[in-house]
């Protein structure tokens, strides 16, 4: 006899009358057969085993559906194989939970307690602990209606203990509850706030921006290139996830900037959320244009090379006439750098063209301004001796004497 196993496969007639192949192992060919022979005599085949589970399956199911309905359950929701499989789960979950909640023993009550510290509050006790499962049970059999909650719990609930039915109902015990209840309510002020900070304007084009603001004017767009060439006109830096522009003395009110840049967004179609601080107001000055537009012609003083600096924004055409400013000269990324004796020219400029100048540059012209008036001194012009004016003075005065003088 052959000591090799061998797997072979018989077709055959299965008790049930179909047909089908069994496979079979065995160490001789013959006693494989005799083995599968006896499988066809007994057994039907695997689809009628099949239908048979299936069809017991439901009959366990309605009688489950029925007894859902008097003990008051929902119907469930899902496709007919998963409402028929969580029906039975939620039978059977029905079925032991009250029995492992009723026996449960004060001292593991108190130890589950400690474990789950957070679903329970300090003062509860056993008794307490008790009650809330069965509470807690219940809601959750009575308001529950997706098939898949039950089918995704199936192994705990074939298994079930103390441990698996706090965490298949923890949603449902007070303390978790008035959390759940907290936060939904808190989610629902935030999303009132957020409806009440953001304007839609008439020509929506369906994307938000939002905008909020400490040391810096943030603003986020649903992407890096959504309405960045405005952005950027009015001086805004990419600081992921943020566009950002650092608030100064220089950039003036905050609210002004903010509304200055929302205006220009909310006419080009974009909803913008105000999160900021007194947004009713801000978003009065954007939708109205009251705000007061930001200056960026300023005169500032550079201390690293001691000159006057003249920004150009690259929108204005002013090169030419900041460069003829006495000793004026370009510094690209800088501006337009003037020495201090041309102050006189440079205010000329700041007049004509609108320029703010800051105050270090103020303070630094005056001390230009007091140091050349120092140098300055009085100079009072010698008057020339002229014979013959003083005589003209003699002869005027003396008009009198000589008068007597003149013949008769």
């Amino acid at each position: 006899m052959s000591n090799k196993y061998y797997k072979y496969e018989f077709d055959g007639i299965f008790k049930c009358g179909h047909k089908g192949t069994i496979k079979q192992g065995g160490y001789t060919r013959d006693y494989a057969e005799s083995i599968a022979s006896k499988e066809f005599k007994d057994n039907v085949c695997p689809d009628c085993i099949e239908k048979e589970k299936q069809a017991q399956y439901k009959k366990e199911a309605d009688i489950a559906e029925e007894n859902a309905k008097k003990l008051g359950f929902p119907d469930l929701e899902g496709t007919d194989k998963q409402v028929q499989w969580a029906l039975n789960i939620r039978k059977e979950l029905s079925e032991k939970a009250q029995n492992i909640i009723d026996n449960a023993e004060d001292k593991e009550l108190r130890y589950l307690k400690q474990i789950y510290k957070d679903y329970f509050y300090e003062d509860d006790d056993s008794l307490k602990i008790r009650v809330d499962l069965r509470e807690s049970l219940e809601e959750l059999l009575k308001e529950k209606t997706s098939s898949t909650f039950f089918i995704n719990y199936n192994w705990k609930i074939k298994n079930l203990n103390t441990e698996a039915i706090i965490v298949i109902t923890k949603d449902f015990l007070p303390k978790i509850k008035n959390k759940i209840e907290k936060e939904k309510e808190e989610k629902a002020r935030e999303e009132e706030l957020k409806r009440d900070q953001t304007i839609h304007p008439e020509n929506y084009n369906e994307t938000d921006i939002l905008i909020k603001a400490d040391d810096y004017i943030k603003i986020r767009t649903p992407q890096y290139k959504v309405a960045m060439v405005t952005i950027r006109e009015y001086g805004y830096k990419w600081d992921n996830p943020y566009w950002v522009k650092k608030i100064t003395q220089f950039t003036e009110a905050t609210e002004d900037r903010i509304a200055e840049i929302a205006n220009k967004l909310l006419a080009e179609g974009y909803g913008v959320r105000f999160m900021i601080d007194n947004y009713k107001r801000v978003q009065d000055l954007a939708i109205n244009g009251y705000f007061k537009q930001e200056n960026t012609r300023w005169i500032f003083y550079n201390s690293k090379f001691e000159l006057l600096q003249i920004v150009l924004n690259w929108e204005d055409d002013l090169y030419e006439e900041a460069k003829r400013i006495p000793d004026a000269r370009w510094l690209k990324g800088t501006g337009m750098l003037v020495p201090l004796k041309s102050y006189k020219e440079v205010l000329d400029f700041a007049d004509l063209y609108d320029y703010k100048i800051s105050p270090a540059a103020k303070e630094e012209i005056e001390i230009k301004m007091n140091e050349i008036e120092k140098t300055k001194i009085n100079v009072v012009e010698k008057e020339q001796f002229d014979k013959n004016k003083k005589l003209k003075e003699i002869l005027n005065s003396k008009s009198d004497l000589l008068d007597d003088l003149k013949d008769n």
